[in-house]
């Protein structure tokens, strides 16, 4: 894979939801990468952070 290929490039994403003293981490230093063309779907139950991966300020 070249670098011109990428659409999309995430690295050690770290996502971690605290309600009061307890606190549950979602992602674990996920990465994955898009090329120009492919087709990503991002699945998963109603409040579990899907809207946040893709609406998440950059290299934040």
């Amino acid at each position: 894979m070249t670098e011109k290929n990428l659409a999309v490039v995430c690295k050690k994403i770290i996502k971690k939801y605290s309600l009061g003293k307890q606190s549950f981490l979602a992602l674990n230093k996920v990465d994955f990468e898009v090329n120009t063309g492919e087709l990503m779907i991002i699945a998963g139950p109603s409040g579990s952070g899907k809207r946040w991966q893709c609406h998440r300020p950059v290299n934040q």
